[in-house]
């Protein structure tokens, strides 16, 4: 995943697995993406990445 950071967003560029393809060949890969409820930080505030890895680990269930 790359992550291009904008002035007021970001955004999320996938990134699939590597593959070697012939001529006339043909690759994809499926993603799944969800939204989980998370507040956004005030001003001042910064993410807590122990509560976030909680937030998705319990949404990833």
């Amino acid at each position: 995943m790359c992550i291009y950071y904008h002035k007021k967003f970001c955004e999320l560029e996938p990134i699939g697995p590597m593959e070697k393809l012939q001529p006339g060949e043909a690759a994809s890969f499926t993603e799944d993406w969800w939204l989980l409820p998370y507040p956004f930080p005030e001003d001042g505030e910064e993410v807590n990445p122990d509560k976030l890895t909680g937030t998705v680990e319990k949404g990833a269930r």
